[in-house]
């Protein structure tokens, strides 16, 4: 095959590396990412919605009645606003310190084994703290 050849084939034939835009395939694939992405959110939005509409169906069949449900209700209502705020202010605090917590606990187990890895390749005489690999004392110390 000669020069000229090759450059026949060049101009003539189709390219074969290029491809085609399937336009179809790339919208199936986004809403399969897009569901994906978004699925857990609405998937926890529709059951909050669920509860509140559980939520009012049980408290339609109260209305109009005086009843012990009536009582409780009339006493929540005249705690104050501030100290409602104050105390799910609390709350949402406390529930973040332990989902902190959890997390900082997972990713210290995750690192513990290269950690050791290291610290035995720098001094190999060094001695461990016995801790456990969440960086808790041991049973038996306390």
């Amino acid at each position: 095959m000669g020069k000229k050849d090759k450059d026949k084939n060049k101009e003539g034939a189709k390219p074969t590396s290029l491809k085609i835009f399937n336009y179809r395939r790339y919208m199936l694939q986004r809403s399969f990412w897009l569901a994906g992405k978004h699925g857990r959110n609405l998937i926890f939005t529709a059951g909050v919605c669920y509860c509140v509409w559980i939520i009012a169906d049980a408290l339609k069949a109260f209305a109009g009645k005086t009843s012990s449900a009536h009582m409780a209700f009339s006493v929540l209502a005249d705690v104050r606003f501030v100290y409602t705020v104050s105390m799910a202010v609390g709350a949402a605090g406390a529930g973040m310190y332990l989902r902190e917590r959890n997390l900082h606990r997972k990713t210290r187990e995750r690192l513990a084994g290269r950690i050791t890895d290291l610290e035995k390749t720098i001094d190999p005489s060094r001695t461990s703290s016995q801790l456990t690999s969440l960086g808790l004392t041991r049973q038996e110390d306390e």
